[in-house]
């Protein structure tokens, strides 16, 4: 293959979204609303809420890479860089949250190369860790290259019931929480939920699934609505003030999802993070 890999631009949203949709059925993807074709897999699924997503990136100086043939986009890996609490210390990591290869050219070392200079780009930026969070059948494609399990946290559903609870509604910045544990709903890395609740906004779409933010004691919450209705808990700071969150969702939510070190609910899973150290001398 006479392949390349290098930084995405906005140009690239045409090419970006059919690496993505090659991996998902839409029946009538034609007739279909911008906004009922987000629904098959989010932003990716369009034109032109890809096109809003890579821009939020790029704006924000997180790396979007993509291999190419012959003027063709053939994948496409998306990379969060921040300094956030992560393993009990302070820590500058580089987040995968993103790696898709169009189907008709999977097994062709193209995720390989792409994870590669992910990991080159990564140690450029300063980082100490690279991080992600893959589906069960690629859990072996990162363990063969050098990845280890950092994280593995169950993931709970949990009833709600409607109650009084005492928090202030604010929205609240990447400073207020970095320097915090997320306690509740770390499926990707901190820095991941913040910036897809709070910036990768696309209006009218993502802004009617954020249900409320806020702080309750000592910790800053997210209450967010998933494609199946049931709601989703992102909590920052103290396990103590997860109880108090909870009864604030039942307010919107009969069922949560969300995922943590403690016991909230009914177990429908195991969330895992995976990551390698990019230099030496880095304690895990």
């Amino acid at each position: 293959m006479n392949m390349k890999i290098r930084e995405a631009t906005l140009n690239d949203a045409q090419g970006i979204t059919e690496v993505h949709i090659s991996d998902v059925k839409i029946p009538r993807y034609e007739e279909l609303s911008v906004e009922e074709r987000y629904r098959y897999g989010g932003p990716w699924m369009s034109v032109e809420t890809c096109a809003i997503h890579i821009n939020n990136l790029l704006l924000h100086n997180h790396p979007v890479l993509v291999a190419e043939e012959n003027g063709r986009i053939l994948g496409e890996l998306e990379m969060l860089i921040s300094e956030e609490m992560f393993l009990g210390k302070i820590r500058k990591i580089c987040h995968v949250n993103v790696l898709m290869v169009h189907k008709d050219y999977r097994g062709k070392g193209i995720g390989r190369a792409l994870m590669i200079e992910a990991e080159r780009v990564a140690r450029e930026r300063g980082c100490e860790l690279i991080t992600v969070t893959p589906e069960d059948r690629a859990v072996g494609f990162y363990k063969k290259l050098g990845y280890e399990t950092l994280i593995k946290e169950k993931i709970f559903e949990v009833k709600t019931t409607k109650g009084n609870a005492n928090v202030t509604k604010k929205k609240f910045s990447w400073e207020d929480v970095r320097r915090l544990d997320i306690v509740a709903g770390r499926f990707q890395s901190s820095y991941y939920h913040w910036f897809s609740n709070f910036v990768d906004v696309i209006h009218g779409i993502d802004t009617d699934r954020i249900i409320e933010t806020g702080i309750v004691g000592k910790s800053y919450y997210i209450l967010r609505r998933l494609p199946n209705g049931k709601g989703a808990v992102y909590v920052w700071g103290r396990y103590e003030d997860i109880p108090v969150i909870l009864k604030r969702a039942g307010n919107y939510f009969q069922e949560i999802v969300t995922c943590s070190n403690i016991k909230l609910g009914r177990i429908i899973g195991e969330n895992v993070i995976l990551g390698k150290a990019l230099c030496s001398g880095v304690a895990l």
